[in-house]
Parts: C-alpha cells; sequence; structure tokens
C-alpha cells in the first residue's frame, strides 16, 4: 500500500532532481568545458531528466487512486 507520505516523499524527490539539473546547468555557464566532456555532461542531464518524467509518471498515477481527503 502506497500512502501520503509515500506520495509526498516521491514528490520531493522530483524536486530534487529538478534541482540538481539545475545545479548542473549553472555549473556549465559558470565552468564550460571543466572536469568532463560535453557527453558526460549530457548523458548525465539526460538521465536526471528521464528519471524525473517516470517521478511524475508514477505520482500522477498514484495521485489517482490514493484519496486526498484523509
Amino acid at each position: 500500500m502506497i500512502d501520503l507520505d509515500t506520495l509526498s516523499t516521491l514528490t520531493r524527490l522530483r524536486g530534487d532532481f529538478g534541482r540538481l539539473g539545475g545545479l548542473l546547468k549553472l555549473w556549465l555557464v559558470e565552468e564550460p568545458g571543466q572536469a568532463v566532456s560535453d557527453g558526460e555532461v549530457q548523458a548525465a542531464l539526460d538521465t536526471i531528466l528521464s528519471k524525473q518524467a517516470n517521478l511524475t509518471d508514477l505520482i500522477e498515477r498514484l495521485e489517482a487512486v490514493i484519496p486526498m481527503n484523509p
């Protein structure tokens, strides 16, 4: 069973992925080409965006089946 606490945790995790992507973008602007290749950065960003989208889909499915007024 999934409860509202679990849904809340998933929602926070989705936000964390968003912040991680934002930090990655900021780093790219401030320190372009440093330490890792463009390909590695793009792969990391793609992974972040994919995981964030997966979490969004899961959250939406859970919200559809969990009563929001306990």
